[in-house]
Formats: C-alpha cells, sequence, structure tokens
C-alpha cells in the first residue's frame, strides 16, 4: 500500500502545474495558495520561498536521471544503444514529469541566471559530457561519421528533445515510444557512419 502523499507534497504537485502553465514569474505565492486551498502565507509554514517550491520539485525528478546517465557514460556500452538510451531517458523525463519539463524549458533564462539554480548549470553540463563522451567513442570506434561534431550534435538533440514539453502531451494521440522511435531515427540517421 503506498502512503498518501504529504501536504508539502500536495502543494509542491499544485505548485509544479502552475509553474508549468503560467510560468514561474507570473505564478505568485497567492496563486499557490488559493489552488492548493490554503491561505498564501500558511505556505510559509511549509517553504521559505516560492524560489525553494521550484527547487525542490526540479530536483526530485532530474536528480535521479543525471545518476543514471553518468552510469551509461562509464560502461562500454555500443555507442548507438548508447544513444538511443539517451534520448529515451530525456523523452520519458518529459513524459514521467511534464511540469518539470515545462518548466525547465519555460523558465530556463530565468533560472541559468539565479545562483539558486546554478545546480541545473551544473546537470546540463553533466548530460553535455556524457553525451559528448559517448559520440566521441563512436566515432573514434567508427561507427559514427567522422567528421562529426559531438558538441553541435547534442546541441541539436537537445535542442529538440527540449522543446517537446511545448507539443507532446503524456496520454495524447501519440505515444511516447512512437517520439522515441523517431527521434532515434531523426538522430542516429544523421550521425552514423
Amino acid at each position: 500500500m503506498t502512503a498518501a502523499p504529504s501536504r508539502r507534497e500536495e502543494i509542491l504537485t499544485v505548485a509544479a502545474a502552475l509553474f508549468a502553465r503560467q510560468g514561474i514569474a507570473n505564478t505568485t505565492v497567492r496563486d499557490i495558495g488559493e489552488e492548493a486551498g490554503i491561505l498564501s502565507g500558511s505556505l510559509y509554514h511549509h517553504f521559505t520561498s516560492k524560489e525553494e517550491m521550484v527547487e525542490e520539485i526540479i530536483r526530485a525528478a532530474l536528480d535521479p536521471d543525471i545518476e543514471l546517465d553518468m552510469a551509461l557514460a562509464q560502461q562500454d556500452v555500443d555507442p548507438v544503444q548508447a544513444v538511443r538510451e539517451l534520448i529515451e531517458r530525456a523523452l520519458r523525463f518529459s513524459d514521467a514529469h511534464p511540469d518539470v519539463a515545462a518548466i525547465i524549458a519555460d523558465g530556463r533564462r530565468e533560472l541559468w541566471t539565479t545562483e539558486r539554480f546554478a545546480f541545473l548549470r551544473s546537470r546540463f553540463g553533466t548530460i553535455k559530457t556524457v553525451w559528448t563522451s559517448v559520440l566521441e567513442r563512436g566515432v573514434s570506434q567508427g561507427v559514427f561519421r567522422a567528421d562529426l561534431d559531438p558538441d553541435l550534435v547534442y546541441k541539436a538533440a537537445m535542442g529538440a528533445i527540449s522543446a517537446t514539453p511545448n507539443w507532446y502531451r503524456p496520454h495524447g494521440p501519440q505515444p511516447i515510444e512512437a517520439v522515441i522511435e523517431q527521434f532515434n531515427a531523426l538522430v542516429l540517421g544523421g550521425i552514423l557512419r
């Protein structure tokens, strides 16, 4: 039997939906309180600030995925399979955490320039390192094109993937498996030797 979510978790779920729908800057503590059914002042019993809520929402979803990506870069996995897994994990993140994916995509400029969210720059630096190391390994093994620019491929792939919250809807007309298959075809079709 699964434990019922705590009041704090319920508030974070409400806040995540509002941040995803309205944007971080356009969502007030009052909005969150009204949606959660409590006075906005009562939110300070659970959180010190709106920024604390945003940070907790993002960290809870992002931290486990980063560890999986790092492990993949350190394993001796076929580079083609590794790229498939990186694409799948990134897209499944948008499927499993649509609000968080939208918060990160829409609030990227705001989050990247705020010291509190420096951990995001670090996490995305790690993701870039993982991608480029896998791509470089594929080039050195002759699996990927010799003229491949790993940095450019990473930027193009992640640019497309990070835009998925703008159009992809979990339980929508296109299942995540079909989206993953198409992304794999697009990325791998352009980099395979």
